[in-house]
Order: C-alpha cells, then structure tokens, then sequence
C-alpha cells in the first residue's frame, strides 16, 4: 500500500518496475520485491509514526476532507480485526476519496487494497454509530470482514516521515 501511494504522491517511478502505475506491475520483478520488503520494514520504525491518527469512523470524513486537500502527502489506512485475544490480521489499504452513502449516517471510504490492483474497494462507515466494516479478502471462499466501533478505530499514518534516512530500532540514539 506503501509503495502504490508513493507512485501516485510521484516519489517514486512506477516505471522503474516495469509498468505505468502499480496495477501494472508483476510480483515476479525481483527489484520489485525488494522496493515492497523495503516498505514494509519501515512501518516497524518509530519515529515514522510520530503523526499517526487514530480515529473513530465519526471522525474520518472530517480528517480526510483536510488530509485530501494537501497534494503533499498521502496517508496509509491501517485496518485489522480486534476479538478477545487483541489486535490481528493487521492491512493496510490507501484511501482516495470518499462519498455520502443513501443511509442518513452512511459514508464510504473509496481505497485502494494492494490485493485488489486495478479495482475501487470501499469501506462503509456509519457516523452515528461510530462504525466501520470492510471485506478484504481475495478469496471469496474464506470471507475476511474488518469491523470497527470505539475500540477498533481506523489508524490513519502520513507517508513521507518514511522518506529519508530513518533511524534503526538497533543503533545508538533510537528513541
């Protein structure tokens, strides 16, 4: 999700992978696979978290009319589903958009879901409720339903704090 929003923000050439746009590309790229790991680990360091926001779906709208307004910088939706034993199954989608649903508190959330290339996923919100619900599998035989309310919120993390040279969890000076 990370290195799709980086190629729409323009920070990084989808070309240099082989295709226009990151629906385009292949897994079997090896530089490709490399870039995606690269990714991947920086949402382990700390300091790039430092303007996370977590937020309740009443909240969403509100923050992605502002957030959306900023061509500057883009934001990593995280999702994960929350029972007894915690947090789990943890994804990160790129939310594009959103729109007012037919329901008197409903609103969509318009995603890209790197599992999903090439195809609009959304994430339906109930303001008044304070809900959130996503089906985010690729298999249709084994559902994946991501649900929120006040103790699961939607995890909102800017983009470019991963740009640059970051500081790892291991070295002097990591805080």
């Amino acid at each position: 999700a990370v290195l799709a929003l980086l190629m729409s923000l323009g920070k990084v050439d989808p070309n240099t992978f082989g295709g226009s746009n990151a629906a385009a590309l292949s897994f079997d790229n090896r530089a490709l696979r490399a870039e995606l790991g690269y990714w991947a680990v920086t949402q382990k360091i700390l300091s790039t978290h430092a303007s996370d926001k977590r937020l309740a779906a009443k909240d969403a709208i509100a923050f992605l009319a502002d957030a959306f307004k900023k061509k500057d910088e883009g934001w990593r939706l995280l999702l994960s589903m929350r029972d007894e034993t915690g947090f789990h199954a943890g994804h990160a989608v790129v939310p594009f958009g959103y729109f007012k649903g037919d329901g008197a508190n409903q609103f969509f959330l318009r995603i890209y879901d790197p599992n999903f290339p090439g195809e609009e996923r959304r994430i339906e919100l109930d303001v008044k409720a304070n809900t959130w619900s996503y089906e985010g599998s690729p298999n249709p035989d084994v559902p994946r339903t991501y649900v929120g309310s006040a103790d699961n919120l939607l995890q909102f993390s800017p983009v470019t704090p991963r740009l640059g040279v970051l500081v790892p969890p291991f070295s002097d000076g990591f805080t």
